[in-house]
């Protein structure tokens, strides 16, 4: 199978050195395994464990985004200087010589056996609804901690949007989608906060979010609305009449106005819904599936 990489992934893959060792260490590993464990999807190889997919073609795309994704927050960690409140294992693409197939490998790192897990610091519950609004979402329901207390952030496989094709569809605005998609995201890490500081320290996140959207909201209605009365001004006065184009650059204006008059009111009725737990959280998720904000 042959596969090009654009350069700018290159860094994604495991430097050679460490793919020959981890590919010994496999080697090692299979040999032992039963026939129904090879085909297991995790393999623990010592230091590294790796994760393969049953199809290979399809699941590369996943595996990369793994990987980058890895790789953009442990950049948000080290640039704010969060790396006494978190962690993230180094991941590589590798390709496996017995499998025939690229895999993600994860290297170990030390987790805490503590049940129930320890609570959100307000540190880690801002940073936490940061990385959704840069779209870095998680499975909170999978978060870990090391027993030093840092957040341990081991998956980073895609979650699913659906929000963004309905979005699309629909003819909205790219800042109010991030948004609206950020406000999911928060109403879930809510539910796993009870720490009175960390559950404020996330509406802040969220409130700041929905006041700069709703500017930029504002400003694009206001351009709009300048673009339509220049317009009528050059059909009426230049022109001497509204032409069709025009009205069609008209119509088209107008209709992008209303939608984003809608987004203000959406966003702030998520925001709300956002305050309200569970049920608020089932709210948006219906919503959003449906494809009604």
């Amino acid at each position: 199978m042959h596969i090009e990489f654009p350069i700018k992934f290159f860094s994604h893959f495991v430097p050679l050195e460490l793919q020959t060792e981890v590919n010994q260490a496999f080697g090692e590993v299979f040999k032992k395994y039963s026939r129904e464990e090879r085909w297991s999807n995790i393999f623990d190889i010592g230091e590294w464990f790796v994760k393969r997919n049953n199809r290979i073609i399809h699941h590369f795309g996943e595996n990369l985004y793994r990987v980058r994704k890895a790789k953009k927050i442990r950049e948000y960690i080290i640039r704010n200087e969060l790396t006494k409140h978190f962690i993230i294992p180094e991941k590589y693409i590798c390709w496996i010589e017995i499998q025939q197939e690229f895999c993600v490998i994860s290297k170990k790192i030390p987790l805490s056996q503590e049940i129930p897990a320890r609570e959100l610091t307000p540190i880690q519950a801002r940073s936490l609804a940061e990385l959704s609004l840069l779209g870095y979402s998680l499975d909170y329901k999978n978060l870990h901690f090391t027993p030093g207390g840092k957040v341990a952030i081991i998956d980073t496989k895609p979650k699913k949007r659906g929000i963004k094709k309905i979005d699309v569809f629909h003819l909205r605005d790219r800042d109010s989608l991030i948004t609206r998609q950020m406000l999911l995201e928060v109403a879930e890490l809510k539910l796993y906060c009870h720490n009175p500081d960390a559950l404020q320290a996330i509406e802040e996140v969220a409130n700041k979010c929905v006041a700069k959207t709703i500017v930029k909201l504002i400003q694009k209605i206001a351009f709009a609305s300048l673009v339509i009365c220049c317009t009528s001004y050059i059909g009426y006065f230049l022109v001497g009449e509204i032409t069709l184009e025009l009205s069609l650059i008209i119509g088209a204006l107008v209709i992008k106005i209303f939608f984003l008059i809608k987004n203000i009111f959406d966003i702030k009725k998520l925001l709300e819904w956002s305050c309200e737990g569970l049920a608020g959280l089932e709210k948006m998720n219906i919503m959003a599936h449906k494809g009604l904000f």
